[in-house]
This record gives structure tokens, C-alpha cells and sequence, in this order.
């Protein structure tokens, strides 16, 4: 019963150790390339930087709005790149009946 266990322990090992090696990963490779410039009109009450935007499509006009993510105002920034300019502020209540708390992220 020994002989049968060790053999079994020394078949699971070897295959544990030959399906775990790295060789048998594929890689995925990701080029990233540059679709265009965006030139857009700040305001005081942009954020320097962001954690989460998203181009989206202008259902009904042919242009597209980028949403950013403002954690300093806790509201999602929204522009239009037909005219590069801020068209709506969407502020989120922290607190209150329709408060959601400090925002970090956002998926459209």
C-alpha cells in the first residue's frame, strides 16, 4: 500500500510540475496605436488627471463624447470632441436619500 501511494504522490507531482511550467503559456502581445489628438478646453474645475474615461459615440450626431471621471468634485466630466468643449457636469451626491458615496470608478 506504501509502494502504491508514493507512486501515485511521485505521478501527481510530475504532473503538476510538467502543466504549471511557463513554457506552455501563450503570450499575448497588445500594440497600442495612436488614433488621434485631442485637443479639449479645460476649466478650474478639471482635474488634473483621471482614473476612468470612456469614448463613447453621439447617438444621433456624428461626433463623440469622451466622459472623465472628476474624484475632487465626485462628478463625471463629459465633452463633446466635435467642439472640444465641456457640455454637461454630472455631479453624484456623496450624502443625502440619493447619495452614493465617494465615486472611484464608472462603466457606461
Amino acid at each position: 500500500m506504501s509502494f502504491f501511494s508514493n507512486t501515485l504522490f511521485c505521478i501527481f507531482v510530475s504532473c503538476y510540475i510538467l502543466c504549471c511550467s511557463s513554457d506552455n503559456r501563450d503570450e499575448l502581445k497588445v500594440k497600442l496605436v495612436q488614433y488621434k489628438n485631442i485637443n479639449i478646453q479645460l476649466d478650474t474645475s478639471t482635474a488634473p488627471y483621471t482614473t476612468c474615461a470612456q469614448l463613447l459615440p453621439n447617438p444621433g450626431q456624428k461626433s463623440e463624447k469622451l466622459y472623465t471621471l472628476n474624484e475632487n468634485t465626485n462628478s463625471i466630466q463629459v465633452y463633446d470632441l466635435l467642439t472640444n468643449n465641456k457640455v454637461e457636469d454630472i455631479q453624484l451626491s456623496i450624502d443625502g436619500p440619493y447619495g452614493i458615496g465617494e465615486i472611484c470608478s464608472f462603466f457606461y
